[in-house]
């Protein structure tokens, strides 16, 4: 997520003390993991066009004060999605050294 941020001149960071992605004192991203019955799941979040609306109510990870904010805040236009999507997938190869392949998953009708 933050070499996706620099990409778009974002100086995204990590905070020593909490997880995901940080703009200055604003949260931008965000990283979970979770282990169930032996299976590991990840996910992250980047905040590219959410309506702002949605974030009055939430605090981050019991966080106070702590505001969450978009690349769309940041930098006061609207990101073209499949664009981020593109460019975090070039770096999440870059960085876990792996290649990815776009699947279509079709539904089966029983």
């Amino acid at each position: 997520m933050i070499r996706t941020l620099k990409d778009y001149g974002i100086m995204g960071k990590r905070n020593e003390k909490n997880r995901g992605v940080w703009f200055g004192k604003d949260k931008v991203g965000f990283v979970g993991i979770a282990v169930r019955s032996g299976d590991s799941f990840l996910s992250f979040t980047l905040n590219v066009n959410p309506d702002p609306s949605f974030f009055e109510l939430i605090q981050p990870y019991s966080l106070n004060r702590v505001r969450v904010t978009s690349m769309n805040d940041i930098l006061g236009n609207r990101i073209p999605l499949e664009e981020v999507k593109e460019r975090a997938i070039v770096h999440f190869q870059e960085v876990f050294n792996i290649s990815m392949q776009r699947m279509i998953l079709l539904a089966l009708s029983l």
